[in-house]
């Protein structure tokens, strides 16, 4: 992001004083946190059939009897909780249905956490490409409850070096040093599997929400109206037949010569060749060059807990400590739950963008999306995943069938990783998983996001989800594992945001 903003500074005046405002603050604030603490750097270490419209049927009156274990999604009866046994493998939740049951597949077949969160990332490249394309970046966090360890992993669209409106991918690169540094699984195993997906499947409410805008990229691109829309021009809807024979051809390359095709073999050269054909400006050099930041995550203190955030280089490094920092300064160390308000921390990320010199008004859909999965070895990964707004740029690669996120010099959608905020609270040695969380979308998530980790264990998750003032476009999914009123021993509950369409899933062996 940080990059992004410094490339405005070279075009208008205007810009200028906004970015070097924003800049100014952001180089103070840098790695800086509310209460440190003294954390070692961190070692180097058959899908079920589902259709979208049935999501309903779900959990309703009883306990799922699947051998996988709870499905969760918003208006069930087990939206909320999970009841974990001793067959469990772990919980994953996601804003999308179909890449939330693949990565409980990985989980049942005896990947990690990191394994399946390669998955389901792949999984959404076609099931919700308007917010995690091939193209897409974002930010991770890893943590090892048996180590205590925290890694932020930071592979966020970035600007070409020629300028131009397409940006450089993350993702594949991002989420493949996550998977090879703590899965277990072969590549081709977390990512061969949605090759079949994009090739076919039932679109979910989750994409057919964004597809349906009028006037939209969906529509106003030749390309994308081949494949989000029917014959007579009309956009897909829930439960339609969703078929990406290009990008399904593209996932199979990566699959079969692995992550590094899309940055140095014949991916990257098509990559950079189709996007010269629409105006983009990237080069080879740009692909190669391309590899995730690695530092060690940043340590926020909240009452009774410590909370992992993502390091002080990026965005969100910068904007959720000082949202932190804002919205609790005055209160005692243990506030009444609920305190302080939702409407309180609202107002405070609205501040703090002003105090850094953004003013004015910011787009409705940043294009972002968000997961978090832990697993029964105390490996948990969260992650936000961005194309810098809805559909990225709008342009769609001939033959690779990617969609190409809009580069972060665009300042208004550049900041969209400054409010994609993946968090994981914790106890104070960082051995026991509070909340795994993570918020996408504009300032209003982070806000609902630092409210939701507040809160979880105070007035219970479902409570804390229901009040955080989240909405479509700013969603907030989270797992949290402790003692709620009622409860006999330690629970963990999957977390569904209820304004959302998404989907949380329990593994079991």
């Amino acid at each position: 992001m940080l990059r992004g903003i410094l490339n405005v500074t070279r075009q208008t005046k205007a810009g200028k004083i906004l970015a070097l405002s924003f800049v100014s603050s952001f180089l103070i604030s840098c790695g800086t946190s509310l209460g440190p603490v003294a954390i070692p750097d961190a070692p180097n270490l058959s899908l079920p059939g589902f259709s979208a419209p049935s999501l309903a049927s779900f959990g309703v009156g009883q306990r799922s009897t699947e051998s996988s274990g709870v499905i969760a999604a918003p208006g069930t009866e087990w939206g909320f909780i999970n009841e974990a046994s001793d067959e469990y493998l772990g919980l994953v939740v996601a804003d999308e249905p179909r890449a939330a049951l693949m990565a409980r597949r990985i989980l049942a077949d005896g990947g990690t956490a990191a394994d399946a969160a390669a998955a389901l990332f792949f999984t959404l490249t076609a099931t919700n490409p308007a917010a995690a394309s091939l193209g897409a970046g974002g930010v991770c966090l890893v943590h090892d409850a048996r180590t205590g360890v925290a890694q932020s992993v930071d592979f966020l669209p970035r600007a070409p070096r020629q300028s131009g409106p397409i940006a450089v991918p993350g993702a594949v690169r991002g989420l493949a040093y996550i998977q090879s540094e703590y899965g277990r699984l072969s590549w081709e195993d977390v990512v061969s599997p949605s090759q079949a997906i994009a090739d076919r499947h039932p679109m979910s409410a989750t994409l057919a929400r964004r597809v349906d805008v009028s006037n939209g990229p969906a529509a106003s691109n030749s390309r994308l109206r081949r494949v989000f829309a029917d014959r007579t021009g009309a956009p897909l809807s829930e439960g339609d037949v969703l078929a990406q024979s290009d990008l399904a051809g593209t996932l199979g390359i990566i699959a079969n010569r692995g992550p590094q095709d899309l940055y140095t073999g014949e991916l990257a050269y098509r990559f950079v060749e189709e996007a010269a054909e629409v105006g983009g400006t990237l080069t080879t050099f740009d692909m190669q060059s391309y590899s995730p930041n690695i530092l060690t995550a940043q340590v926020v203190e909240l009452p009774g807990e410590v909370a992992f955030v993502p390091a002080g280089a990026t965005g969100a490094g910068f904007f959720f400590p000082e949202l932190a920092q804002k919205s609790l300064r005055g209160l005692p160390s243990n506030p009444m739950p609920g305190q302080p308000g939702v409407n309180e921390i609202r107002q405070d990320a609205l501040d703090v963008l002003g105090e850094s010199g953004i003013t004015g008004t910011l787009p409705a859909d940043y294009g972002s999306t968000s997961f978090a999965i832990t697993d029964a070895t105390g490996l948990t990964v969260v992650c936000g995943l961005t194309m810098n707004g809805a559909f990225g740029s709008g342009i769609m690669g001939r033959s690779t069938g990617l969609i190409y996120a809009r580069s972060p010099n665009n300042i208004e959608y550049g900041l969209s990783g400054a409010f994609l905020t993946p968090i994981i609270t914790t106890n104070m040695q960082a051995n026991r998983l509070h909340v795994a969380a993570a918020g996408s979308g504009g300032p209003a998530a982070a806000a609902s996001l630092l409210y939701t980790a507040m809160n979880a264990r105070t007035v219970g998750l479902e409570q804390a989800l229901s009040t955080n003032g989240s909405g479509v476009s700013d969603t907030v999914n989270a797992i949290s594992c402790g003692r709620e009123e009622g409860d006999a021993g330690r629970v963990c509950r999957i977390g569904v945001d209820p304004r959302g369409s998404g989907l949380g899933a329990e593994a079991l062996d």
